[in-house]
Protein backbone atom coordinates (compact mmCIF):
# COMPACT_ATOMS: atom_id res chain seq x y z
CA UNK A 1 0.00 0.00 0.00
CA UNK A 2 1.57 3.33 -1.31
CA UNK A 3 1.73 6.25 1.18
CA UNK A 4 -0.96 8.67 -0.16
CA UNK A 5 -3.41 5.33 0.00
CA UNK A 6 -2.57 5.01 3.70
CA UNK A 7 -3.50 8.67 4.52
CA UNK A 8 -6.51 8.34 2.82
CA UNK A 9 -6.98 5.29 5.11
CA UNK A 10 -6.29 6.47 8.14
CA UNK A 11 -6.81 10.11 7.89
CA UNK A 12 -10.32 11.10 7.21
CA UNK A 13 -10.84 13.59 10.26
CA UNK A 14 -9.43 16.82 11.36
CA UNK A 15 -7.04 16.63 14.85
CA UNK A 16 -8.96 20.47 15.64
CA UNK A 17 -12.48 18.47 15.70
CA UNK A 18 -11.55 15.24 16.93
CA UNK A 19 -10.36 17.32 20.53
CA UNK A 20 -13.15 19.47 20.51
CA UNK A 21 -15.49 16.44 20.59
CA UNK A 22 -13.43 14.13 22.68
CA UNK A 23 -11.04 15.83 24.73
CA UNK A 24 -13.73 18.63 25.98
CA UNK A 25 -16.17 15.80 27.67
CA UNK A 26 -12.85 13.77 28.57
CA UNK A 27 -13.87 10.15 26.67
CA UNK A 28 -10.68 8.73 27.74
CA UNK A 29 -10.82 9.89 31.34
CA UNK A 30 -7.54 11.32 32.76
CA UNK A 31 -5.69 10.46 29.92
CA UNK A 32 -6.51 13.46 27.49
CA UNK A 33 -6.01 16.96 28.74
CA UNK A 34 -7.49 18.99 25.63
CA UNK A 35 -8.78 22.35 25.40
CA UNK A 36 -11.67 23.35 23.26
CA UNK A 37 -9.60 25.40 21.30
CA UNK A 38 -6.06 25.68 19.90
CA UNK A 39 -5.82 21.87 20.24
CA UNK A 40 -2.97 20.06 18.45
CA UNK A 41 -1.61 16.23 18.77
CA UNK A 42 0.45 16.59 21.76
CA UNK A 43 -2.02 15.80 24.47
CA UNK A 44 -3.39 13.54 22.39
CA UNK A 45 -0.22 11.41 21.36
CA UNK A 46 0.35 11.70 24.50
CA UNK A 47 -2.99 10.65 26.41
CA UNK A 48 -2.72 7.57 23.81
CA UNK A 49 0.66 6.11 25.26
CA UNK A 50 -0.98 6.33 28.85
CA UNK A 51 -4.09 4.60 27.57
CA UNK A 52 -1.97 1.88 25.55
CA UNK A 53 0.34 0.69 28.55
CA UNK A 54 -2.37 1.35 31.34
CA UNK A 55 -4.60 -1.36 29.27
CA UNK A 56 -7.45 0.90 28.01
CA UNK A 57 -9.70 0.68 25.02
CA UNK A 58 -7.69 4.01 23.77
CA UNK A 59 -4.63 2.02 21.50
CA UNK A 60 -6.36 3.11 18.22
CA UNK A 61 -5.16 6.94 19.10
CA UNK A 62 -1.94 6.55 18.09
CA UNK A 63 -3.00 4.88 14.31
CA UNK A 64 -5.79 7.87 13.91
CA UNK A 65 -3.86 10.50 15.92
CA UNK A 66 -0.68 10.03 12.91
CA UNK A 67 -3.07 9.67 10.52
CA UNK A 68 -4.07 13.40 10.64
CA UNK A 69 -1.04 14.85 10.86
CA UNK A 70 0.21 12.69 7.74
CA UNK A 71 -2.77 13.19 5.64
CA UNK A 72 -3.49 16.72 6.28
CA UNK A 73 -1.86 18.45 2.77
CA UNK A 74 -3.46 15.92 0.99
CA UNK A 75 -7.41 16.54 2.49
CA UNK A 76 -6.30 20.33 2.04
CA UNK A 77 -6.16 19.80 -1.72
CA UNK A 78 -8.81 17.88 -1.97
CA UNK A 79 -11.17 19.64 0.18
CA UNK A 80 -12.52 16.52 1.86
CA UNK A 81 -13.22 16.87 5.59
CA UNK A 82 -15.08 14.83 8.31
CA UNK A 83 -17.24 17.34 10.05
CA UNK A 84 -17.70 15.23 13.62
CA UNK A 85 -20.23 18.27 14.39
CA UNK A 86 -22.58 16.38 11.95
CA UNK A 87 -24.26 13.34 13.89
CA UNK A 88 -23.72 11.10 10.69
CA UNK A 89 -20.46 11.49 10.45
CA UNK A 90 -19.66 11.11 13.93
CA UNK A 91 -21.56 7.64 14.11
CA UNK A 92 -19.36 6.57 11.14
CA UNK A 93 -16.22 7.60 13.14
CA UNK A 94 -17.56 5.97 16.38
CA UNK A 95 -18.01 2.86 14.87
CA UNK A 96 -14.10 3.26 13.01
CA UNK A 97 -12.10 4.48 15.55
CA UNK A 98 -13.81 2.53 18.78
CA UNK A 99 -14.36 -1.06 16.78
CA UNK A 100 -10.42 -0.35 15.84
CA UNK A 101 -9.69 -0.01 19.02
CA UNK A 102 -11.70 -2.92 20.63
CA UNK A 103 -10.11 -5.05 18.22
CA UNK A 104 -6.41 -3.68 18.65
CA UNK A 105 -7.32 -4.50 22.96
CA UNK A 106 -8.40 -7.94 21.60
CA UNK A 107 -5.36 -8.80 19.96
CA UNK A 108 -2.59 -7.18 21.73
CA UNK A 109 -3.72 -6.04 25.03
CA UNK A 110 -5.70 -8.70 25.87
CA UNK A 111 -2.87 -10.60 26.76
CA UNK A 112 -0.99 -7.83 27.94
CA UNK A 113 -3.67 -7.38 30.23
CA UNK A 114 -4.41 -11.01 31.55
CA UNK A 115 -0.95 -11.88 31.83
CA UNK A 116 0.55 -8.81 32.77
CA UNK A 117 -1.57 -8.70 35.70
CA UNK A 118 -0.72 -12.55 36.78
CA UNK A 119 -3.75 -13.63 36.07
CA UNK A 120 -3.67 -17.54 35.80
CA UNK A 121 -6.94 -18.21 34.45
CA UNK A 122 -6.10 -15.52 31.82
CA UNK A 123 -3.95 -18.67 30.49
CA UNK A 124 -5.46 -21.38 31.66
CA UNK A 125 -9.54 -20.95 31.81
CA UNK A 126 -10.28 -18.63 28.86
CA UNK A 127 -7.81 -20.53 26.56
CA UNK A 128 -9.10 -24.19 25.77
CA UNK A 129 -5.83 -24.91 24.34
CA UNK A 130 -4.45 -24.75 28.10
CA UNK A 131 -6.96 -26.94 29.67
CA UNK A 132 -4.20 -29.76 30.54
CA UNK A 133 -1.52 -27.46 31.33
CA UNK A 134 -3.65 -25.57 33.33
CA UNK A 135 -5.52 -28.77 35.49
CA UNK A 136 -2.14 -30.13 36.19
CA UNK A 137 -0.88 -26.48 37.60
CA UNK A 138 -3.09 -26.13 39.74
CA UNK A 139 -2.20 -29.50 41.84
CA UNK A 140 1.28 -28.81 41.27
CA UNK A 141 4.46 -27.86 43.70
CA UNK A 142 4.15 -24.63 41.44
CA UNK A 143 -0.16 -24.34 42.02
CA UNK A 144 0.56 -20.94 43.77
CA UNK A 145 3.11 -19.25 41.89
CA UNK A 146 1.98 -17.04 39.08
CA UNK A 147 2.41 -18.30 35.15
CA UNK A 148 4.17 -15.59 34.50
CA UNK A 149 6.95 -15.69 36.86
CA UNK A 150 8.07 -18.90 35.76
CA UNK A 151 7.27 -18.32 31.66
CA UNK A 152 7.91 -14.90 31.27
CA UNK A 153 10.30 -13.84 34.25
CA UNK A 154 11.80 -10.06 35.13
CA UNK A 155 12.76 -7.75 32.71
CA UNK A 156 10.28 -5.79 30.60
CA UNK A 157 12.22 -6.89 26.69
CA UNK A 158 10.98 -10.60 28.06
CA UNK A 159 7.55 -8.86 28.93
CA UNK A 160 7.40 -7.60 25.47
CA UNK A 161 8.86 -10.65 23.92
CA UNK A 162 6.56 -12.99 25.11
CA UNK A 163 3.00 -10.58 25.26
CA UNK A 164 3.73 -10.17 21.85
CA UNK A 165 3.71 -13.87 21.34
CA UNK A 166 0.81 -14.29 22.99
CA UNK A 167 -0.85 -12.19 20.64
CA UNK A 168 0.17 -14.06 17.50
CA UNK A 169 -0.79 -16.88 19.47
CA UNK A 170 -4.35 -15.69 20.62
CA UNK A 171 -5.00 -15.31 16.85
CA UNK A 172 -3.82 -18.77 16.02
CA UNK A 173 -6.26 -19.99 18.82
CA UNK A 174 -9.17 -17.48 17.01
CA UNK A 175 -8.29 -19.34 13.94
CA UNK A 176 -8.49 -22.34 15.11
CA UNK A 177 -4.48 -22.68 14.20
CA UNK A 178 -2.98 -24.78 16.64
CA UNK A 179 -1.69 -27.83 16.96
CA UNK A 180 -2.31 -30.81 19.84
CA UNK A 181 -0.81 -31.26 21.52
CA UNK A 182 0.72 -27.76 21.94
CA UNK A 183 4.40 -28.32 22.09
CA UNK A 184 6.59 -27.45 25.07
CA UNK A 185 8.22 -24.59 23.87
CA UNK A 186 11.60 -26.00 24.74
CA UNK A 187 13.25 -23.45 22.07
CA UNK A 188 12.15 -20.12 23.63
CA UNK A 189 12.80 -20.84 27.16
CA UNK A 190 14.98 -18.81 28.70
CA UNK A 191 17.84 -20.09 30.99
CA UNK A 192 17.15 -21.08 34.56
CA UNK A 193 19.39 -18.73 35.83
CA UNK A 194 17.27 -16.26 34.58
CA UNK A 195 13.81 -17.87 36.11
CA UNK A 196 14.33 -20.76 38.55
CA UNK A 197 17.04 -19.62 40.53
CA UNK A 198 15.27 -16.41 41.97
CA UNK A 199 13.89 -19.29 43.99
CA UNK A 200 16.05 -21.92 43.62
CA UNK A 201 20.13 -22.28 44.37
CA UNK A 202 21.35 -25.41 42.89
CA UNK A 203 24.51 -24.74 44.30
CA UNK A 204 23.23 -23.71 48.28
CA UNK A 205 24.29 -27.62 50.19
CA UNK A 206 21.24 -29.58 50.32
CA UNK A 207 22.79 -32.72 52.07
CA UNK A 208 21.35 -35.57 51.38
CA UNK A 209 17.65 -36.05 50.97
CA UNK A 210 15.69 -38.78 52.31
CA UNK A 211 12.96 -40.19 50.24
CA UNK A 212 10.13 -43.23 50.56
CA UNK A 213 7.90 -43.84 48.25
CA UNK A 214 5.12 -46.01 48.21
CA UNK A 215 4.50 -49.36 46.30
CA UNK A 216 1.97 -51.52 45.84
CA UNK A 217 2.39 -54.90 44.17
CA UNK A 218 -0.52 -55.71 41.39
CA UNK A 219 -1.47 -59.27 43.27
CA UNK A 220 -4.46 -59.71 44.85
CA UNK A 221 -4.07 -58.17 47.85
CA UNK A 222 -1.91 -55.04 46.53
CA UNK A 223 1.05 -55.89 48.74
CA UNK A 224 1.93 -52.47 50.31
CA UNK A 225 5.47 -52.06 50.62
CA UNK A 226 8.11 -49.09 51.05
CA UNK A 227 10.95 -48.24 48.76
CA UNK A 228 14.00 -45.87 50.57
CA UNK A 229 16.55 -44.44 49.29
CA UNK A 230 18.88 -40.82 50.02
CA UNK A 231 18.99 -38.39 46.77
CA UNK A 232 21.82 -36.74 47.00
CA UNK A 233 21.49 -33.51 45.85
CA UNK A 234 24.01 -31.54 48.03
CA UNK A 235 25.08 -28.68 46.04
CA UNK A 236 28.54 -27.91 47.11
CA UNK A 237 29.65 -31.90 47.99
CA UNK A 238 32.07 -34.45 45.90
CA UNK A 239 29.93 -36.76 44.20
CA UNK A 240 26.08 -35.07 44.30
CA UNK A 241 23.80 -34.58 41.70
CA UNK A 242 24.03 -30.89 41.59
CA UNK A 243 27.30 -30.92 41.94
CA UNK A 244 28.37 -33.21 39.09
CA UNK A 245 26.09 -31.36 36.71
CA UNK A 246 26.12 -27.34 37.87
CA UNK A 247 28.54 -26.59 40.42
CA UNK A 248 31.32 -28.56 40.07
CA UNK A 249 31.69 -28.40 36.40
CA UNK A 250 31.90 -24.66 34.39
CA UNK A 251 29.03 -25.83 32.11
CA UNK A 252 27.80 -29.30 30.50
CA UNK A 253 26.30 -28.90 26.71
CA UNK A 254 24.27 -31.23 25.23
CA UNK A 255 22.46 -32.33 21.76
CA UNK A 256 19.36 -34.11 21.21
CA UNK A 257 18.26 -35.37 18.00
CA UNK A 258 14.28 -35.20 18.70
CA UNK A 259 12.06 -32.40 20.05
CA UNK A 260 11.52 -33.85 23.17
CA UNK A 261 15.34 -34.31 23.66
CA UNK A 262 14.39 -38.37 25.08
CA UNK A 263 17.65 -39.22 22.30
CA UNK A 264 20.99 -36.95 23.06
CA UNK A 265 23.92 -38.44 21.12
CA UNK A 266 26.09 -35.80 22.31
CA UNK A 267 27.28 -33.97 25.41
CA UNK A 268 30.29 -31.71 26.03
CA UNK A 269 31.50 -30.97 29.46
CA UNK A 270 33.89 -27.90 30.79
CA UNK A 271 35.54 -28.73 33.86
CA UNK A 272 36.01 -25.93 36.31
CA UNK A 273 39.77 -25.50 35.06
CA UNK A 274 38.83 -25.18 31.52
CA UNK A 275 39.74 -28.81 30.24
CA UNK A 276 36.69 -29.96 27.99
CA UNK A 277 35.47 -33.82 26.96
CA UNK A 278 32.98 -34.95 24.49
CA UNK A 279 30.72 -37.66 24.89
CA UNK A 280 29.14 -39.34 21.66
CA UNK A 281 26.75 -42.08 22.10
CA UNK A 282 28.03 -45.58 20.37
CA UNK A 283 24.50 -46.34 19.21
CA UNK A 284 24.44 -43.15 17.29
CA UNK A 285 23.97 -44.20 13.64
CA UNK A 286 23.46 -40.98 11.91
CA UNK A 287 25.52 -38.51 10.01
CA UNK A 288 28.91 -37.03 11.23
CA UNK A 289 28.24 -33.32 12.26
CA UNK A 290 29.48 -30.68 14.52
CA UNK A 291 27.51 -31.10 17.32
CA UNK A 292 28.86 -28.39 19.58
CA UNK A 293 27.26 -25.83 17.15
CA UNK A 294 23.32 -26.68 17.83
CA UNK A 295 23.94 -27.81 21.52
CA UNK A 296 22.13 -26.71 24.34
CA UNK A 297 23.72 -25.26 27.79
CA UNK A 298 22.34 -28.07 30.40
CA UNK A 299 20.50 -26.27 33.31
CA UNK A 300 17.42 -27.43 35.76
CA UNK A 301 15.36 -27.73 33.07
CA UNK A 302 17.74 -30.31 31.50
CA UNK A 303 15.96 -32.76 34.54
CA UNK A 304 13.22 -31.09 36.18
CA UNK A 305 11.41 -30.44 32.98
CA UNK A 306 8.13 -30.82 34.74
CA UNK A 307 8.08 -28.77 37.55
CA UNK A 308 4.73 -28.05 37.64
CA UNK A 309 2.52 -29.51 34.55
CA UNK A 310 2.74 -33.34 35.48
CA UNK A 311 0.94 -35.76 34.03
CA UNK A 312 1.05 -38.83 35.95
CA UNK A 313 1.50 -42.27 34.65
CA UNK A 314 -1.34 -45.12 35.55
CA UNK A 315 1.14 -46.49 37.91
CA UNK A 316 1.81 -43.96 39.35
CA UNK A 317 -1.32 -42.11 40.20
CA UNK A 318 -3.10 -45.65 41.39
CA UNK A 319 -0.17 -45.74 43.81
CA UNK A 320 -0.36 -42.13 44.94
CA UNK A 321 -4.37 -42.77 45.32
CA UNK A 322 -4.46 -46.26 47.23
CA UNK A 323 -1.10 -45.10 49.61
CA UNK A 324 -3.75 -42.07 50.18
CA UNK A 325 -6.48 -44.35 51.11
CA UNK A 326 -8.40 -43.08 48.56
CA UNK A 327 -8.74 -46.37 46.77
CA UNK A 328 -9.89 -49.17 49.05
CA UNK A 329 -6.50 -50.89 49.32
CA UNK A 330 -8.41 -54.66 50.75
CA UNK A 331 -10.51 -54.71 47.12
CA UNK A 332 -8.58 -58.02 45.47
CA UNK A 333 -6.52 -57.08 42.38
CA UNK A 334 -7.42 -53.51 42.59
CA UNK A 335 -3.97 -51.97 41.95
CA UNK A 336 -3.70 -54.29 38.94
CA UNK A 337 -7.39 -53.76 38.00
CA UNK A 338 -7.57 -49.90 38.04
CA UNK A 339 -3.76 -49.65 36.73
CA UNK A 340 -5.12 -51.25 32.91
CA UNK A 341 -8.11 -49.37 33.48
CA UNK A 342 -7.11 -46.24 33.46
CA UNK A 343 -4.09 -46.99 30.82
CA UNK A 344 -6.16 -47.81 27.99
CA UNK A 345 -6.30 -45.92 24.97
CA UNK A 346 -9.97 -43.98 24.90
CA UNK A 347 -11.08 -42.16 22.13
CA UNK A 348 -12.73 -39.41 23.97
CA UNK A 349 -13.64 -38.62 27.43
CA UNK A 350 -17.12 -39.67 27.61
CA UNK A 351 -15.87 -43.26 26.74
CA UNK A 352 -13.44 -43.30 28.62
CA UNK A 353 -15.66 -42.70 31.78
CA UNK A 354 -17.99 -45.84 30.71
CA UNK A 355 -14.67 -48.20 29.45
CA UNK A 356 -13.43 -47.50 33.53
CA UNK A 357 -16.51 -48.27 34.80
CA UNK A 358 -16.88 -51.34 32.81
CA UNK A 359 -13.36 -52.33 33.11
CA UNK A 360 -13.48 -51.92 37.33
CA UNK A 361 -16.98 -53.06 37.65
CA UNK A 362 -17.22 -56.13 35.34
CA UNK A 363 -13.88 -57.60 36.87
CA UNK A 364 -15.68 -58.11 40.44
CA UNK A 365 -18.82 -58.98 38.68
CA UNK A 366 -17.12 -62.05 37.41
CA UNK A 367 -14.21 -62.84 39.92
CA UNK A 368 -15.67 -62.02 42.60
CA UNK A 369 -19.93 -61.75 42.71
CA UNK A 370 -20.43 -61.83 46.06
CA UNK A 371 -17.86 -58.92 47.60
CA UNK A 372 -19.08 -56.75 43.67
CA UNK A 373 -23.16 -57.37 45.67
CA UNK A 374 -21.61 -56.34 49.67
CA UNK A 375 -19.63 -53.96 48.66
CA UNK A 376 -20.99 -52.18 45.47
CA UNK A 377 -20.72 -48.57 47.07
CA UNK A 378 -16.73 -48.95 48.13
CA UNK A 379 -16.31 -50.03 44.04
CA UNK A 380 -18.60 -47.29 43.32
CA UNK A 381 -16.71 -44.97 45.12
CA UNK A 382 -13.30 -46.54 43.55
CA UNK A 383 -14.50 -46.30 40.21
CA UNK A 384 -15.19 -41.87 41.00
CA UNK A 385 -11.98 -42.33 42.10
CA UNK A 386 -10.18 -43.70 38.81
CA UNK A 387 -12.58 -41.38 36.66
CA UNK A 388 -10.98 -38.55 38.73
CA UNK A 389 -7.07 -39.57 37.97
CA UNK A 390 -8.53 -39.91 34.39
CA UNK A 391 -9.89 -36.25 33.75
CA UNK A 392 -6.34 -35.35 35.99
CA UNK A 393 -3.97 -36.69 33.62
CA UNK A 394 -5.40 -37.30 30.06
CA UNK A 395 -6.75 -34.71 27.90
CA UNK A 396 -8.25 -36.59 24.41
CA UNK A 397 -9.40 -33.54 22.86
CA UNK A 398 -5.79 -31.85 23.35
CA UNK A 399 -4.10 -35.91 22.83
CA UNK A 400 -2.67 -35.51 25.84
CA UNK A 401 -1.38 -37.96 28.50
CA UNK A 402 1.41 -39.27 30.27
CA UNK A 403 3.12 -40.05 27.23
CA UNK A 404 2.92 -37.27 25.59
CA UNK A 405 5.00 -34.82 28.03
CA UNK A 406 8.20 -36.80 28.61
CA UNK A 407 9.33 -36.50 32.59
CA UNK A 408 13.27 -36.49 33.19
CA UNK A 409 13.34 -36.87 36.36
CA UNK A 410 14.26 -40.20 37.31
CA UNK A 411 14.82 -43.07 34.66
CA UNK A 412 11.71 -45.43 35.69
CA UNK A 413 9.05 -44.57 33.48
CA UNK A 414 10.87 -42.46 30.93
CA UNK A 415 14.65 -42.56 29.74
CA UNK A 416 15.11 -39.67 31.99
CA UNK A 417 19.00 -40.16 33.55
CA UNK A 418 19.74 -42.69 30.99
CA UNK A 419 19.38 -39.98 28.25
CA UNK A 420 23.37 -39.86 28.75
CA UNK A 421 24.17 -42.30 31.71
CA UNK A 422 23.34 -45.18 29.91
CA UNK A 423 27.02 -46.74 30.49
CA UNK A 424 27.06 -45.96 25.93
CA UNK A 425 28.92 -42.45 25.71
CA UNK A 426 31.88 -42.74 25.43
CA UNK A 427 35.26 -39.93 24.88
CA UNK A 428 37.36 -40.81 21.97
CA UNK A 429 39.75 -42.64 24.08
CA UNK A 430 37.31 -44.53 25.55
CA UNK A 431 36.20 -42.43 29.12
CA UNK A 432 32.63 -44.02 29.41
CA UNK A 433 30.02 -41.43 31.37
CA UNK A 434 29.06 -43.61 34.65
CA UNK A 435 25.96 -45.66 35.11
CA UNK A 436 27.00 -46.14 38.45
CA UNK A 437 23.57 -45.27 40.73
CA UNK A 438 25.61 -44.56 43.66
CA UNK A 439 26.73 -40.93 42.75
CA UNK A 440 23.46 -39.84 42.78
CA UNK A 441 21.35 -41.73 45.30
CA UNK A 442 22.11 -44.69 47.97
CA UNK A 443 21.28 -48.13 46.60
CA UNK A 444 17.11 -48.52 47.24
CA UNK A 445 15.88 -50.60 50.49
CA UNK A 446 12.41 -52.42 49.85
CA UNK A 447 10.28 -53.20 53.01
CA UNK A 448 6.50 -53.08 54.65
CA UNK A 449 4.53 -49.64 53.61
CA UNK A 450 5.89 -47.12 57.26
CA UNK A 451 4.84 -43.62 57.90
CA UNK A 452 6.83 -41.36 57.08
CA UNK A 453 10.07 -40.81 58.96
CA UNK A 454 10.55 -44.56 59.66
CA UNK A 455 13.00 -46.42 58.04
CA UNK A 456 12.61 -49.85 56.95
CA UNK A 457 14.70 -52.63 58.54
CA UNK A 458 17.84 -53.45 56.77
CA UNK A 459 20.29 -51.59 55.23
CA UNK A 460 20.84 -50.56 51.26
CA UNK A 461 22.80 -53.60 49.90
CA UNK A 462 23.51 -55.32 46.37
CA UNK A 463 21.80 -53.86 43.43
CA UNK A 464 19.87 -57.18 43.03
CA UNK A 465 18.34 -57.45 46.74
CA UNK A 466 15.47 -54.71 46.76
CA UNK A 467 14.38 -55.55 43.42
CA UNK A 468 11.29 -58.33 43.09
CA UNK A 469 13.28 -60.11 40.07
CA UNK A 470 17.08 -61.00 40.25
CA UNK A 471 19.18 -58.46 38.66
CA UNK A 472 22.42 -60.08 39.19
CA UNK A 473 22.38 -61.27 35.47
CA UNK A 474 21.20 -59.95 32.18
CA UNK A 475 18.28 -58.26 33.72
CA UNK A 476 20.36 -55.90 35.62
CA UNK A 477 21.85 -54.55 32.11
CA UNK A 478 18.35 -53.50 31.16
CA UNK A 479 17.16 -49.74 31.93
CA UNK A 480 14.62 -49.81 33.76
CA UNK A 481 12.47 -48.41 31.02
CA UNK A 482 12.22 -51.40 29.03
CA UNK A 483 10.05 -53.26 31.63
CA UNK A 484 8.51 -50.40 33.28
CA UNK A 485 6.27 -47.66 31.04
CA UNK A 486 4.00 -46.07 32.95
CA UNK A 487 0.99 -47.94 32.12
CA UNK A 488 0.35 -51.41 33.01
CA UNK A 489 2.09 -53.05 34.95
CA UNK A 490 5.26 -54.81 33.73
CA UNK A 491 5.09 -58.90 33.08
CA UNK A 492 5.40 -60.97 35.97
CA UNK A 493 6.79 -64.00 34.45
CA UNK A 494 9.22 -64.93 32.06
CA UNK A 495 7.11 -65.72 28.93
CA UNK A 496 5.06 -62.79 29.54
CA UNK A 497 8.02 -60.40 28.60
CA UNK A 498 9.99 -63.00 26.55
CA UNK A 499 6.87 -63.10 24.20
CA UNK A 500 6.36 -66.78 24.92
CA UNK A 501 3.34 -68.77 24.40
CA UNK A 502 2.47 -69.81 28.68
CA UNK A 503 0.34 -72.93 26.85
CA UNK A 504 3.99 -74.33 24.69
CA UNK A 505 5.34 -77.68 25.71
CA UNK A 506 7.66 -77.80 28.98
CA UNK A 507 6.92 -74.03 30.40
CA UNK A 508 5.09 -75.81 33.76
CA UNK A 509 8.98 -77.64 34.14
CA UNK A 510 10.29 -74.11 34.62
CA UNK A 511 13.03 -72.13 32.61
CA UNK A 512 15.61 -73.19 34.96
CA UNK A 513 15.26 -77.08 33.26
CA UNK A 514 16.93 -76.03 30.20
CA UNK A 515 18.40 -72.44 31.30
CA UNK A 516 21.55 -73.46 33.95
CA UNK A 517 22.61 -70.18 34.10
CA UNK A 518 19.80 -68.19 35.67
CA UNK A 519 19.66 -65.08 32.96
CA UNK A 520 21.57 -66.54 30.32
CA UNK A 521 21.06 -68.43 27.07
CA UNK A 522 24.32 -70.02 27.26
CA UNK A 523 24.61 -73.08 29.07
CA UNK A 524 21.96 -75.02 28.81
CA UNK A 525 20.87 -78.63 29.55
CA UNK A 526 21.56 -80.99 26.51
CA UNK A 527 18.42 -82.08 25.49
CA UNK A 528 19.72 -85.56 25.87
CA UNK A 529 19.95 -85.43 29.77
CA UNK A 530 16.12 -85.61 29.49
CA UNK A 531 14.55 -86.80 26.35
CA UNK A 532 15.66 -90.79 24.96
CA UNK A 533 15.74 -90.49 20.95
CA UNK A 534 13.95 -93.10 19.60
CA UNK A 535 13.01 -93.98 15.70
CA UNK A 536 14.24 -91.59 13.12
CA UNK A 537 15.70 -89.37 15.88
CA UNK A 538 18.42 -91.92 15.81
CA UNK A 539 18.88 -93.02 11.94
CA UNK A 540 21.48 -91.46 9.14
CA UNK A 541 21.76 -87.96 9.18
CA UNK A 542 19.73 -87.07 12.06
CA UNK A 543 21.32 -88.46 15.04
CA UNK A 544 24.08 -85.69 13.94
CA UNK A 545 21.74 -83.14 13.82
CA UNK A 546 21.20 -80.26 16.32
CA UNK A 547 18.12 -80.99 18.23
CA UNK A 548 17.60 -77.04 17.86
CA UNK A 549 17.49 -77.30 13.88
CA UNK A 550 14.22 -78.75 14.22
CA UNK A 551 12.82 -78.35 17.12
CA UNK A 552 12.56 -74.56 17.80
CA UNK A 553 13.08 -73.52 21.73
CA UNK A 554 10.14 -72.56 23.26
CA UNK A 555 7.73 -73.84 21.11
CA UNK A 556 9.69 -77.78 20.62
CA UNK A 557 6.66 -79.61 18.54
CA UNK A 558 7.39 -80.13 14.87
CA UNK A 559 3.66 -79.76 13.03
CA UNK A 560 3.30 -79.85 9.03
CA UNK A 561 5.92 -79.52 6.22
CA UNK A 562 8.06 -76.74 6.60
CA UNK A 563 10.68 -77.50 8.93
CA UNK A 564 11.24 -80.77 7.44
CA UNK A 565 11.23 -79.06 3.76
CA UNK A 566 14.32 -77.16 5.21
CA UNK A 567 16.68 -79.48 4.09
CA UNK A 568 14.30 -82.21 2.12
CA UNK A 569 12.97 -79.59 -0.65
CA UNK A 570 13.89 -82.46 -3.41
CA UNK A 571 10.33 -83.62 -1.50
CA UNK A 572 8.03 -81.09 -2.19
CA UNK A 573 6.36 -83.03 -4.29
CA UNK A 574 5.95 -85.89 -2.63
CA UNK A 575 2.21 -86.24 -0.75
CA UNK A 576 1.60 -82.65 -0.63
CA UNK A 577 -0.80 -80.72 2.64
CA UNK A 578 0.73 -84.24 4.51
CA UNK A 579 2.41 -83.59 7.75
CA UNK A 580 5.88 -85.55 7.19
CA UNK A 581 5.26 -87.27 10.57
CA UNK A 582 2.02 -88.43 9.65
CA UNK A 583 3.84 -91.33 7.82
CA UNK A 584 7.35 -90.65 9.12
CA UNK A 585 7.50 -91.83 12.77
CA UNK A 586 10.27 -90.63 14.63
CA UNK A 587 9.08 -91.73 17.92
Amino acid sequence: MSPPEIRRVVGIFEPDQFCRVYGRGGFWGSSLHASSTGCRWGPLLRGGVLSFWGGSHSGGCLLFGGGGNVAAPERKRSGRRLDLNEPADRGKFHLLFVGGAVLLNIAVLGPFAGAGKGKNSFCGALCHTMTPEYVAYQSSPHAHVECVECHVGPGLSYFLKYKFAGARQLANLLLNNYPAPIPTPVESLRPARAVCEHCHWPGKFFGTKLVQRPHFRPDEKNTAEQITLGVKIGGRIFHSIHYNHISGVRKIDYAAVDRQEQDIPWVGVTRLDGTTEEYLSLDYKGPDRPFADGARTFDCIGCHNRPTHIFYSPDRAVKIYLAANLIFRDLPWIKKVATEALGQPYPDRKQAHAGIQAAIMGFYERRYPELGRSRKADIDQTVARVVELYDGNVFPEMKVNWKTHSDNRGHKDWPGCFRCHDGRHATRNGKVLSQDCALCHTLPVRGPLQPLGIMSTGAPGAAASWHPLDLSGQHGKLLCTRCHQGGNSPPATCTGCHKIDPEAPMIEQGCDSCHRVPQEVTGMTACGDCHSPKGLHMKAIHAKTACTLCHKPHQWRVTGRETCMQCHDDRKGHNPGVACATCHVFE
